[in-house]
């Protein structure tokens, strides 16, 4: 039995990290969009964003 709770731990550990995960990833990208919207204005930060996206 205890080896089934730690195994069902790992798993509800494994499932809140990927909720974190997906939700930090949906937020950065919505920043990305930010920033790439505004560097069409600004050539400077146009260049720096797609020189470290690449």
């Amino acid at each position: 039995m205890p080896q089934l709770d730690l195994a069902w731990f790992f798993f509800n550990f494994l499932i809140a990290w990927i909720l974190v995960l997906l939700v930090l990833l949906s937020v950065s990208n919505q920043v990305w969009k930010g920033q790439i919207n505004e560097g069409h204005t600004t050539p400077n930060t146009n260049t720096e964003t797609t020189q470290w996206r690449w």
